[in-house]
């Protein structure tokens, strides 16, 4: 295990970079809802971009092939290109490549010192897919044989056929499929998605059959490093602590104070070891949108992020201050060169660097207004998110010494 808890950097492949121009049937980057021609080559070419970075970890979105149809968007057709939509468990979805592409680009990762976290889906098959005509496997809308609402693991997530992980016989094949790609990839890990949508019985399947020090990372929404929820679910081995994001941008915008910063860090301190705290992923409105592109709360955002105890995860493009918003706006693609602004990029290479020195629980300094100093080991950290210059560090800005 790393001595500083890994920097994990989350990304849409298809979203990222195209190496491949052959894979790209359907491309159309003027829909916000299509194939944009991201895959596994393009991954791996830029991965000294993401060693430079700093990153420990990467999380790719699911791998699988995907339902070829697509779904009604906000104006637009929306096609699988997230990866969420699975038809065929036991293929690679053709736009992002081969198993060879794949396997090639996490041993570039693997070259790099990057690990690889999969995003694997167990919970439902896509729209339309075989899989919805099979009874015995799954729960459909259409058949009307989904679970009330308030029953998380029989319910159908938005109007998706529903696996019936409580089954032995298809709990067996999901996890036999998904780990069958780990062996061939290589990667280090799965990020599941949507664990308390299914049975526990699958989960401890998946558990048991990990190779030795592969890493589950659970998405439970709602999950926090602040209370017990997460406890619930002790065959993953980390957790997202989907309160961090607020409390960082209460700090920041002034909503909040340095006082119940302090407080906030103390209260998730017994859990977060366990947990991966972000400003942005996939699933909720750009960070840099929401302070209405103020990129100064951006950077002091970030450099909270990264300086407290915790797995902090950094979405794509939140490192060059990439252009966001609510959906589709969250999941644009990922800008390269001079698109790219080099200032965040230079301060967040500057906080990652730091992360890797920092050790030990968060030892507070001074907690006063919009600022605040804490120390972790060697290392002190100053957060001046007031209107006036605060310890040597100059108004809006963070600093680390």
């Amino acid at each position: 295990m790393l001595a500083a808890a890994p920097v994990i950097y989350m990304l849409m492949t298809d979203r990222f970079a195209d190496g491949d121009k052959t894979n790209n049937a359907g491309v159309d980057r003027k829909n916000p809802g299509a194939y944009h021609g991201g895959d596994f080559r393009g991954l791996r070419e830029k991965m000294p971009y993401l060693a430079e970075l700093g990153v420990d970890m990467v999380w790719i979105s699911p791998i699988l092939d995907n339902v070829e149809q697509p779904v009604p968007g906000k104006g637009f057709d929306h096609y699988g290109m997230h990866g969420y939509w699975t038809k065929d468990f036991e293929r690679l979805e053709e736009h992002f490549g081969d198993e060879k592409e794949l396997s090639a680009m996490v041993s570039a990762a693997h070259a790099h010192k990057i690990g690889v976290l999969v995003d694997v889906v167990l919970n439902h098959a896509g729209y339309g897919s075989p899989w919805e005509a099979r009874a015995d496997w799954t729960r459909s809308p259409k058949r009307g044989d989904c679970g009330p609402a308030e029953d998380d693991v029989t319910r159908c997530l938005y109007g998706l056929p529903d696996f019936r992980t409580e089954k032995p016989e298809v709990a067996e094949y999901l996890v036999r499929t998904q780990l069958g790609w780990a062996k061939k990839s290589g990667c280090d890990g799965f990020r599941v998605d949507a664990v308390k949508h299914m049975d526990h019985g699958i989960l401890r399947r998946l558990h048991a059959a990990a190779p030795k020090g592969f890493r589950l990372l659970g998405e439970v929404w709602g999950t926090r490093a602040t209370n017990e929820y997460g406890d619930l679910w002790p065959e993953m081995d980390w957790m997202f602590d989907f309160e961090f994001a607020d409390e960082a941008f209460n700090f920041v915008t002034g909503i909040s104070d340095a006082k119940r910063l302090d407080e906030y860090l103390k209260e998730r301190a017994p859990r977060a070891a366990r947990y991966v705290h972000y400003l942005d992923t996939h699933d909720v409105a750009g960070f840099l949108a929401r302070v209405g592109g103020d990129k100064a709360a951006m950077k002091l955002a970030a450099a909270l992020e990264l300086s407290i105890p915790g797995m902090p995860l950094i979405y794509y493009g939140d490192e060059v201050a990439r252009p966001t918003g609510d959906w589709p706006a969250n999941r644009s693609d990922m800008p390269w060169d001079r698109a790219q602004d080099k200032e965040m990029l230079a301060h967040y290479r500057k906080w990652i660097a730091a992360h890797k020195r920092m050790s030990g629980p968060v030892e507070t300094i001074e907690a006063d207004g919009q600022r605040f100093a804490f120390r972790r080991g060697k290392v002190t950290v100053i957060l001046n998110a007031g209107s006036k210059p605060w310890r040597g560090v100059a108004a809006r800005t963070a600093e680390v010494f």
